[in-house]
């Protein structure tokens, strides 16, 4: 699998994803399905979760490769849903999880978001409204952050009771480096939901020069 998808040719994005053809079938019904992931509140939860993690990334990468290729043939409702789908992946990986899940789950999100905001000047305006509905509906259906925090704080008290007196003794620096993931979580939350609102306004811009075959002259003009 390329480890940049964007250095890559077209043609050997194709052979990536025509070699994981089978992974896209089964992933695309999967993330329809109810999701979440499965925390221990144990101290050996942490030691599993790099393999998960890297699957998500390379399927992430696979998303992201499929609508290169679709956009590369002209083919932009596929891209559309390529991209989609890569946003979806980020959104789902992280419900259920911990800090680490929604920053993973995060990083994922954004290369379906880049792979639209690249898209984007190409699309009509109805294409155009179509994927900002759909950012919308998967944003709404987003775990609240707040979730994450509360899962945060009771592993973090779970594995300095599992600890017994080593627990004790590092107790205060646990709750300090859970404190310092929770205000990473809160900074990217607020970057993804500004590079959202960002790139739906980009959308709405697009998709008003495709109608008026100029840009408009100001924001208020993108109001239907």
């Amino acid at each position: 699998a390329p480890e940049d998808v964007g250095a890559a040719t077209v043609d050997e994005l194709r052979a990536f994803v025509e070699s994981n053809a089978d992974a896209l079938e089964q992933a695309r019904p999967a993330m329809d399905r109810e999701c979440g992931v499965p925390v221990k509140y144990s101290m050996d939860y942490l030691d599993g979760v790099s393999e998960p993690g890297q699957s998500l990334r390379a399927l992430s990468r696979l998303f992201q490769a499929e609508g290169k290729v679709a956009a590369a043939d002209g083919h932009t409702a596929d891209a559309i849903r390529s991209y989609l789908d890569a946003v979806r992946l980020g959104d789902q990986s992280m419900r259920g999880g911990l800090v680490l899940d929604r920053l993973l789950g995060g990083a994922i999100g954004s290369v379906g978001r880049e792979g639209l905001r690249e898209l984007s000047a190409d699309l009509s305006e109805e294409e155009c409204r179509q994927v900002i509905r759909a950012l919308e509906s998967i944003n709404a259906g987003r775990e609240p952050l707040e979730a994450a925090l509360a899962r945060e704080h009771d592993f973090t008290e779970a594995v300095i009771r599992d600890m017994g007196l080593s627990g004790i003794l590092v107790a205060r620096t646990l709750r300090q480096q859970k404190q310092h993931g929770v205000e990473l979580a809160e900074r990217s939350a607020n970057r993804h939901e500004a590079k959202l609102r960002l790139l739906m306004i980009d959308l709405a811009i697009s998709g008003f020069k495709s109608r008026a075959g100029s840009y408009p002259q100001s924001l208020a003009a993108l109001v239907p």
